[in-house]
């Protein structure tokens, strides 16, 4: 995966007329874990979906820095993790089988909402079983019926793209912006003392 196609690695090389500040890579970080995130969830749900379009993310300066976040509906987590279907007899004989086994996640007794609100960056959408019903003509309530008994497969579409590496790379991406911007800082401030 690359997560830092917008900066070319030399322009990390601080010199009289370039400079990244920390800021640009958290941008350039941003833009392409969106990017990569909806290329996953598009592999794994097809296009035009309300998750695909929920996934954003914010850069916003503090006091001491910058604070990154990265917004994913609460339902990302459970199509990521999968959830273990509550099982039990069909109405037409045999037994439910499970697609969420191994999965942190469970059905209980409370079945998945039919409706889902999503913040969206062009407003709230209604999303879930209810408005993926209705794209396809299903009838909702045996649809809720289903995933609710045999739970929602494991797809790992966030998994597979936010791992240690991701992480690793951003650290060291901003140990050597931070560095690098150290010392332009304290050279214009020793050039300004001087002049």
């Amino acid at each position: 995966m690359s997560f830092f196609s917008g900066i070319d690695r030399d322009s990390l090389e601080f010199g009289a007329t370039k400079s990244v500040t920390l800021s640009d890579i958290l941008f350039a970080f941003g833009e392409d874990l969106q990017n990569e995130l909806k290329a996953s969830v598009r592999q794994n749900y097809g296009g035009n979906t309300t998750l695909e379009e929920s996934i954003r993310y914010k850069v916003t300066p503090q006091k001491d820095g910058f604070r990154f976040e990265l917004f994913v509906p609460e339902y990302g987590d459970y199509l990521d993790q999968g959830v273990q279907g509550k099982g039990g007899t069909k109405k037409s004989g045999g037994s439910w089988i499970n697609k969420g086994a191994g999965s942190k996640f469970r059905f209980t007794n409370k079945r998945p909402p039919l409706r889902t609100n999503v913040e969206t960056p062009s407003g709230t959408k209604i999303g879930g079983i209810d408005s993926w019903s209705n794209d396809f003509g299903f009838n909702k309530w045996a649809v809720q019926e289903a995933v609710y008994r045999q739970g929602i497969k494991r797809s790992l579409w966030y998994s597979k793209v936010v791992d240690e590496k991701t992480v690793n790379t951003l650290i060291k991406n901003l140990e050597e912006a931070g560095a690098k911007q150290l010392e332009i800082d304290l050279v214009n401030l020793i050039e300004g003392a001087v002049e």
